[in-house]
């Protein structure tokens, strides 16, 4: 799902409706037990003056919040484990890690007190900021004042109304997006007419919008100053898994065909595969190592089972964008660093989806990004810093998956594991290159029965291993796996250095970009 937040031109007077719309949703999400119940349902109905199609919108956003609540404690309470443990390693060392004792004290702390404390409609850091200045309030009435105002503001919630196909993709919303016009209804008797701002980019996914329009459902928010439209990229596209075509044909299977649904739902798939297949070559992949400072890239053509043949590589280089500037995450400077890290992400797989369309891929192979929730105490600081701060990974996820869902391609993830080492070894590019290789092999055996994640462990394989220093009886590497072993045990290097006499640089997209792109020849 994307969204489009559009500034609207002219002020509508919305604010009842968004203030009742947000005692609605406080109401719900404190007794949401009750949101099946009738007349809890009327009662709500009656008081906030909204009709059940905004009652039932309502219902699905808290949903989603709760679940999302309830996902999130649990993370946290894994953090708390996690902590408590480190505690315990680090209280053993005594003097030495007397420091960090007090930091992890401290951030065990905080955790603790949040356990089980329910979300701040409003803002928590603004009330406690109310709630100190209250000690002195003749001092600081101003401040309060103002503060206040700006808590009270941030518990309105913009209206939403759930997109539906057959009335018009939203039946408390009219839509002109050619004219940048939407006309709100909140009941019969009342119309907005509102118009707001879109940019070049922005009305052309609105001119498609408007094309479709009862074909596929549009959601809508709305506040005073701003408009947001959520559409189903997928479905714009026309490379969507047609649910409703599938449900329908099955309503005529006996309910206990379980095959037969089986073999209804495969043909389906099939059919939705070839839509997203057609004006692409089905053998082609393009496939990326992911790390903080280098992304690496390959597109490469199936020939057999375990063959490839290589089209295009490269590697874009984002050290630039993870200098550390030693200032407060409020400081303009550091805020700055941080949009212009966001952005240059955005354009990093802007120009790879930009190569698979010119390539004519199937299939975008990556690695599978989900990570554990405390730090890892083997890396450094520093290496922590750049994987868990500065990678950005569900802005990477969620930009993946849409250009995915928009050019019809389709999304393979891999285990990454020992995906360098072997890549390297079986390859003489640079380190982040020939871990895409792998990766890439591995994206084509994936739905290949009786494949493995490793590639056969050749002769040749080994006899490189022993060129990079590998000192141990032959006989004792007998896999991947203990490889590895014996490389990690002697600290011997396997990554591959990068060699600039054989690429060609640039900067990507503009010389003011922060990633160097350095192509093979």
């Amino acid at each position: 799902m994307i969204t489009l937040k559009l500034k609207l031109k002219n002020s509508p007077s919305v604010s009842d409706y968004c203030k009742n719309y947000s005692f609605l949703y406080r109401k719900l999400y404190a007794n949401f037990e009750l949101s099946k119940d009738e007349n809890f349902k009327k009662d709500l109905q009656t008081k906030y003056n909204l009709d059940s199609w905004f009652y039932e919108s309502c219902c699905t956003e808290v949903k989603t919040k709760l679940a999302q609540e309830e996902t999130h404690q649990k993370k946290q309470a894994a953090q708390i484990q996690s902590l408590e443990k480190e505690l315990k390693e680090t209280k053993a060392e005594g003097r030495k890690g007397k420091r960090k004792t007090f930091r992890l004290h401290r951030k065990l702390a905080y955790l603790q007190s949040r356990q089980g404390k329910s979300i701040t409609f409003g803002g928590l850091t603004t009330l406690r900021r109310i709630s100190f200045l209250s000690n002195a309030p003749a001092k600081n009435q101003s401040e309060i004042t103002e503060l206040q105002k700006k808590y009270q503001a941030q518990r309105v919630l913009p209206i939403y109304s759930i997109g539906e196909a057959p009335q018009r993709s939203n039946r408390k919303f009219g839509f002109d997006l050619e004219n940048q016009k939407i006309i709100f209804k909140p009941d019969k008797e009342t119309k907005y007419n509102l118009s707001f701002y879109a940019s070049k980019q922005q009305q052309k996914v609105l001119n498609l919008l408007q094309s479709r329009l009862g074909e596929l459902p549009i959601s809508v928010r709305l506040s005073e100053q701003f408009v947001w439209i959520t559409y189903d990229e997928e479905k714009l596209a026309g490379y969507e898994f047609k649910i409703h075509e599938f449900k329908k044909e099955a309503r005529n299977l006996e309910k206990n065909d379980k095959e037969g649904r089986k073999a209804l739902f495969q043909q389906y798939k099939n059919e939705q595969k070839g839509r997203k297949l057609a004006n692409k070559k089905e053998n082609r992949y393009l496939a990326v190592d992911l790390n903080p400072e280098h992304v690496g890239f390959s597109i490469v053509e199936k020939q057999s089972h375990e063959s490839l043949r290589v089209l295009h590589k490269g590697v874009l280089d984002c050290s630039n964008l993870n200098t550390r500037m030693g200032l407060s995450s409020t400081d303009p400077i550091q805020v700055g660093q941080n949009h212009k890290r966001r952005f240059e992400f955005c354009e990093l797989w802007k120009y790879l989806f930009g190569l698979a369309q010119h390539y004519k891929v199937a299939y975008f192979v990556g690695e599978d990004l989900e990570f554990k929730t405390e730090n890892d105490p083997s890396k450094s600081a520093k290496a922590n810093r750049k994987t868990r701060n500065l990678w950005h990974r569900e802005l990477t996820q969620k930009l993946i998956q849409k250009y995915c869902n928009t050019l019809g391609i389709e999304n393979v993830s891999v285990i990454a594991a020992y995906s360098s080492f072997v890549g390297n070894i079986q390859h003489e590019d640079f380190d982040p290159i020939s871990a895409s290789l792998e990766i890439a092999r591995r994206g084509i055996v994936k739905y290949t029965k009786g494949s493995s994640i490793f590639p056969p462990l050749h002769s040749q394989d080994v006899d490189t291993m022993y060129r990079l220093g590998l000192d141990v009886p032959r006989d004792s590497v007998g896999s991947w796996k203990k490889a590895f072993g014996h490389f990690a045990a002697s600290g011997l290097r396997y990554r591959r250095a990068f060699d600039k006499t054989k690429v060609l640089d640039n900067y990507l997209f503009s010389h003011k970009s922060g990633i160097k792109l350095y192509t093979i020849v």
